[in-house]
Parts: structure tokens; sequence; C-alpha cells
């Protein structure tokens, strides 16, 4: 699987698929950010069916501010569950958000991290892109709590250059943080290390 956080401009989605290496079977999937908030996901035979031809997949992130008031106006949400939510995360206890795609998981996600006190050190970790938007600004724009955005990278054909969820999770304990967001968990292996 291909993936990269380079910008680029398309005219059609082959050119998902620009190196000789990409055109071959060799990497049929790829997995790629057209811009910060912008997700392509494209994949072509042999692991779809040929009469088909390319298949792709382009995921619009928002990046409004999410609130309480948002998620209960729009029934994501209950106002209880959303005190016992952040009563969680405010005292250390893990919470785990699961749900279908398009759920609102990761929305809720950025909700919930953003009640973290700005005194405490946070660290999320995400899968190829960053959906989390979780830095806070004062009027001058001057950062104001602490956080990182950590995020995986995927190297095909060369393994030792990957960096996996795993990994980042590891570096970040080894940084002290007062908590920890790891965005989406596609893999059983990082399920297991979470």
């Amino acid at each position: 699987m291909k993936s990269s956080a380079k910008n680029i401009t398309l005219t059609s989605v082959d050119d998902l698929f620009t190196t000789e290496e990409d055109r071959e079977d060799t990497t049929p999937i790829v997995i790629t950010n057209l811009d910060r908030n912008i997700r392509i996901a494209a994949a072509k035979p042999p692991v779809i069916d040929d009469d088909v031809g390319v298949m792709a997949s382009i995921r619009v992130v928002n990046q409004r501010v999410v609130t309480a008031e948002m998620l209960h106006n729009s029934g994501s949400a209950s106002w209880e569950m959303l005190d016992f939510l952040q009563l969680c995360i405010r005292h250390g206890v893990s919470v785990c958000i699961a749900g279908a795609t398009g759920s609102g998981k990761t929305t809720l996600l950025d909700w919930l991290l953003s009640c973290v006190p700005d005194d405490q050190r946070m660290i999320t970790i995400e899968d190829g892109s960053r959906e989390l938007n979780l830095y806070k600004k004062d009027k001058d724009g001057n950062v104001v709590n602490s956080v990182q955005h950590m995020i995986t990278r995927h190297r095909d054909g060369n393994d030792t250059l990957d960096i996996s969820q795993d990994d980042l999770l590891e570096f970040a304990l080894r940084m002290n943080p007062s908590v920890i967001g790891v965005g989406e968990i596609r893999k059983a292996k990082e399920c297991m290390a979470v």
C-alpha cells in the first residue's frame, strides 16, 4: 500500500498511480492526501475486478471545531453521555469509541480530546493522514495547549522505512503524556497494543 502526504493535483484517477511501479501490479492500492483535509484511497486490478477498472474514494475531513451542543443537537449523544465521557477523559479513564463508517467516531473523539485541560500533555496517533484538529489558540494565534500529532508512514517495498501505530505508541509512551489519543485502529496487532 502506498501512502504519501505530498500535495498533488489530479486530472484523473490514473494520476494517483504516478510511477511505472504504480502502473504495474506491484502497487495496486494507493492512499494519499490532496490537501490537509482531503484523503483519497484508490485501487486497481489485480485487487479489484478487471471489468471495473479503477475504484476511488475521496473523503473531505471536516475541519470545524465540534462542540458538545453540536453533538447533542445532532442526536449523536445525550448530555448525560457527553458529561460521562468528559469525566472519564479528565480523570484518566481509558475510552474506546467504535462504530460504523461515517457514524461520527472521529468527530466524537475530536470533541472528547478537546476536553483535555490545556496544561496536560496530549499525543495523538493517526494512520496515514491527520483528521484530529486539537490545537487551541489564543486571540493572537499562539497555541495554548500541549498537543503533538503523530502520523504513521507506510513505504512499499522497504518495510524498514515503515512507521506503524505500534511504533508511534511505543514512542509516545516514552514522552510521558497525560493523554494518548489513537485515531483509527485498522489492524489486529495495533488493537492488541492499545
